[in-house]
């Protein structure tokens, strides 16, 4: 990466959607038990994960710990052929391998199924149990997975008619038994589905009350929704926080187009990690919306997810990619895939990687940590 990538802007925007900061409180349960809302502008972020909390860290002590550190800019680590821009006195060090190898491959499809062979981009997400949510966009359903990957049940999303909504685009985990699914277009809306006695249902859904920008994908962090964003006309991406009173503020705003090939998963620090095409690369923000570190991602990335406390990144070549979540290293390991892979989810008690991919043809992979 060249020294222009040192100019990378990102416009960091705190004031709400609507011009006022809201502490308006909402439910994610249709029996509005769980109340949770999105701090306004004036309210304390609780956020250990700042550039100002790394700047109060301790300066190195030696001249080696002094070779291994950055005062803000892109570095080279000649070996591992990896960039990263970073807040100052953060060491850099290598990283141990994550491989994975083929486990088995489980059907995707169901009998009411009229497109078995589609080249949608589709998601998936497991949750706490090892549950398999797939968002089946070539069908518009909604499918659950048993742990050992067996069909249970599945719901339709809307599509087209005269909601002028293209498709379901983003998948992301609430809690334990709860997912969210976000839906752009014409008009934009995330639906909540509860996961229960292995059946899904809708239980809660949050509209936007303007049409500005595409919904895109989404992830949970800090009992707020974090969307991803293109404004098309404006040719403007944006992150913005939403929740399902329809509460926005932006936090990211940049010249740009996400894609529904983007992926956002919330990290366990504070923070939330972005994957982009054109150019290819791994983003991390902090939820106040500052650039914490990035990464290249030279053939693009196809998946995103955590793993044993790691940034996992499957590249379109079928790398798989392991990043800590401070940016510190980098390994690659060669899955050997005969295809393009489309997303990625870990299943953390089984331990093994679920992946969709393109061409479908009715199966999803499953690759076993080793």
């Amino acid at each position: 990466m060249g020294q222009s990538s040192t100019k990378t802007k990102v416009k960091a925007v705190t004031a709400w959607g609507t011009g006022k900061a809201s502490t308006k409180q909402f439910s994610l349960a249709a029996n509005n038990t769980r109340k949770t809302h999105i701090p306004g502008p004036s309210e304390p972020q609780n956020n250990s994960n700042t550039a100002q909390d790394v700047e109060k860290r301790k300066a190195p002590n030696s001249e080696n710990e002094r070779s291994l550190t950055t005062t803000g800019a892109f570095i080279q680590n000649k070996n591992s052929k990896w960039s990263i821009l970073r807040p100052s006195n953060t060491r850099v060090h290598a990283d141990a391998s994550l491989t994975a190898k083929f486990y088995k491959s489980f059907p995707f499809t169901t009998p009411s199924d009229a497109d078995t062979d589609g080249f949608k981009h589709n998601r998936v997400v497991a949750l706490a149990d090892d549950t398999i949510i797939v968002l089946d966009r070539n069908n518009d359903k909604l499918k659950l997975f048993s742990s050992d990957y067996r069909f249970l049940h599945h719901v339709g999303t809307p599509s087209g008619g005269p909601l002028g909504i293209d498709y379901a685009n983003g998948l992301t985990v609430v809690d334990k038994r709860t997912v969210a699914v976000s839906f752009g277009g014409l008009y934009n809306f995330v639906n909540v589905y509860s996961v229960e006695g292995g059946k899904i249902e809708l239980t809660t859904t949050a509209k936007r009350r303007d049409k500005s920008g595409d919904l895109l994908d989404i992830t949970y962090l800090n009992k707020a929704f974090v969307c991803l964003v293109s404004h098309y006309s404006e040719y403007i991406r944006s992150i913005e926080l939403m929740d399902t009173d329809n509460h926005r503020r932006v936090i990211v705003k940049e010249k740009g187009l996400f894609s529904v090939y983007t992926d956002i998963v919330a990290g366990e620090r504070n923070c939330f990690y972005v994957s982009y095409t054109f150019p290819h690369k791994i983003r991390c923000f902090s939820f106040e919306g500052s650039q914490l570190w990035n990464i290249p991602a030279p053939t693009g990335a196809a998946g995103l997810t955590l793993a044993q406390g790691q940034v996992c990144i499957v590249l379109e070549n079928g790398i798989l990619r392991r990043v800590s979540t401070s940016g510190q290293g980098c390994s690659d390991h060669d899955l050997g895939l005969p295809f393009t892979p489309h997303c990625l989810c870990f299943q953390r008690q089984a331990q093994r990687f679920v992946m969709t991919y393109c061409p479908l043809y009715g199966r999803i992979r499953v690759f076993e940590l080793c």
